[in-house]
């Protein structure tokens, strides 16, 4: 019933709300004249920016059983990447330490590996390795991490494999587990999607020890479980059953969240949106607006991940390319903390400087050589003495080279 209630509610609405909690702002450009708003600089030709550093988006899709690879700024489709060498039901496709690409199959229960061009290489692990009915995958270091729902109750854990065929242990196994998704942090520790009994998604230790439940609660059925791409220390989570993305810290705060219909992977894109899978297609999600763009159709698109840097893809080199790209920063306005993000396209010396509105330098944040690439700084309200700022409104510059850019962000306690 509950679920009838929520597709009604859907077609009603005919769109999708991007909920802002009391105390936490929304994701808005300050437009004001003479500055432009934070995610309004872009170029004719960025498509030729993500193809020169290297980095593309890979989307498992069931209905052809291949990978579509896609534009990590805006979504954009780009081609089919690889297929898989057998019909089954690709869920997750992964970037490996050794730079190739492991893909996970549900229905054939098996780990894949292809070569960064895509062809196929061979079997990482399947049945015979104790694998039914796998989801998620994620290395950490070399060693290989499957979510495995297996026929029998006690073998239904995450699977840790220290090479092809070489098991490890079971990482995470308990009573009344259904593992969907494992995504590894910086330290060692995991967070952990189970739709099981306990439906949650929770912290693990290094060993795959329970640690907490960061956000857990019956009628949630978590699948992928990502970094936030955008603002450091926050995570996105795809809930199948409670068709929502939240957007949540590890203290189990709730930055935003959204209503999508069975979603089942999510990622946060470079210019600021999301980009979500669900049981129509795949969307992009106007985190300002909340306007949802159906970017392709079909059932089939599953979990989403960068493959950054990927080999095989010819530079274009272009010297009226801006030094600086897709800039932005979110949250803004703000309360505590912005996240200032933006792609370096060439190998710079990269000033970033805040300013308030009479010209006055309040901080300066980075001021280093940097080489080519994605990047993201938060700047925590504080001037160079470590003093809170008042509130108003603050002018980020940012500089490469002899280019800047100036964009305006507001700050309220």
């Amino acid at each position: 019933m509950n679920k009838i209630v929520l597709l009604f509610c859907v077609l009603i609405l005919r769109s999708v709300v991007w909920a802002i909690p009391d105390n936490i702002n929304r994701l808005e450009p300050v437009k004001e004249t003479g500055y432009p708003n934070s995610f309004s600089t872009r170029s004719s030709n960025n498509s030729t920016i993500t193809s020169r550093l290297g980095s593309i988006l890979m989307i498992p899709d069931w209905n052809t059983d291949a990978v579509g690879k896609f534009d990590p700024y805006d979504g954009t489709f780009i081609s089919n990447f690889l297929q898989m060498p057998s019909a089954g039901s690709p869920k997750n496709a992964i970037q490996g330490p050794d730079n190739k690409i492991y893909v996970s199959d549900q229905v054939l229960d098996a780990v894949y590996m292809f070569d960064t061009l895509g062809n196929y290489l061979g079997i990482y692990a399947d049945a015979s390795d104790g694998l039914d009915n796998i989801r998620g995958i994620a290395f950490r270091g070399d060693h290989l991490f499957v979510c495995c729902y297996h026929t029998t109750a006690a073998n239904r854990a995450v699977k840790e494999f220290s090479g092809p065929h070489a098991f490890v242990r079971n990482f995470i196994s308990y009573t009344g587990i259904d593992p969907f998704d494992i995504h590894f942090l910086a330290d060692g520790r995991s967070l952990f999607a189970d739709a099981g009994t306990s439906d949650k998604i929770a912290l693990h230790d290094t060993n795959g020890a329970y640690i907490s439940t960061v956000y857990g609660r019956a009628g949630l059925w978590p699948q992928q479980v990502q970094s936030d791409q955008v603002l450091p220390g926050a995570f996105l989570a795809a809930l199948w059953d409670a068709d929502t993305i939240i957007d949540f810290e590890l203290n189990g705060t709730i930055v935003a969240a959204c209503t999508l219909t069975y979603v089942k992977g999510v990622y946060r894109l470079g210019n600021g949106n999301l980009l979500a899978t669900c049981n129509r297609g795949m969307f992009e999600i106007n985190t300002t607006t909340g306007a949802m763009t159906q970017l392709n159709s079909g059932t089939g698109w599953q979990y989403i991940e960068l493959y950054s840097r990927i080999t095989g893809i010819s530079e274009i080199r272009n010297n009226n390319l801006p030094r600086l790209q897709h800039i932005g920063a979110y949250p803004n306005p703000f309360h505590s903390r912005t996240a200032i993000r933006y792609t370096l396209t060439t190998n710079e010396n990269v000033l970033a400087t805040i300013y308030d509105v009479s010209g006055k330098l309040i901080r300066t944040l980075i001021d280093q050589y940097q080489p080519q690439g994605n990047y993201s700084v938060v700047w925590d309200s504080k001037d160079n003495h470590g003093k809170k700022i008042r509130n108003g409104i603050y002018i980020i510059t940012l500089t490469a080279g002899k280019e800047s850019h100036h964009y305006k962000v507001a700050n309220s306690h």
